[in-house]
């Protein structure tokens, strides 16, 4: 076992989820995700929705951190890193109930956003503590 949680992507289409997690999550039967089958990925952080549902947060296609369904993945090597943090979250209307996943990611309630308006700030947070080995500047990727 490793030193960070891995999971093999099983499913990239919405189609390849049940009914019941379209229904709960907002995706279509058309929703096309950007990861691949048959590639392994590393876990960057767990979310739990207020819906129940598992999302994971891995690099996809496009070499930024997104949260994409547990459902499209197998869990290979489910060892969390060490630096992991957890918080539960009062969503107060919101979506997401607790979080896993590295220290920024936990302590700033901020980051999330930030990190999906990437900002610089939290691009370089992502960077120090995901464990991702780079950031591409040209093509402005992170690097598995």
């Amino acid at each position: 076992m490793g030193e960070s949680m891995r999971v093999l992507c099983i499913g990239s289409r919405g189609s390849d989820l049940s009914e019941e997690v379209i229904r709960n999550t907002g995706n279509t039967p058309n929703t096309i995700f950007p990861v691949i089958v048959g590639v392994e990925y590393t876990v960057r952080g767990i979310l739990l929705g207020t819906n129940g549902r598992l999302n994971v947060m891995v690099l996809g296609g496009h070499g930024w951190p997104t949260w994409f369904p547990i459902e499209l993945f197998v869990v290979v090597d489910g060892e969390l890193p060490s630096g992991w943090e957890f918080t539960e979250i009062d969503s107060g209307g919101g979506s997401v109930r607790a979080l896993w996943g590295y220290p920024t990611l936990i302590r700033d309630t901020r980051h999330l956003d930030d990190l999906s308006d990437r900002k610089k700030p939290a691009r370089e947070a992502f960077l120090r503590e995901s464990g991702v080995s780079g950031w591409d500047e040209e093509t402005r990727r992170f690097i598995e």
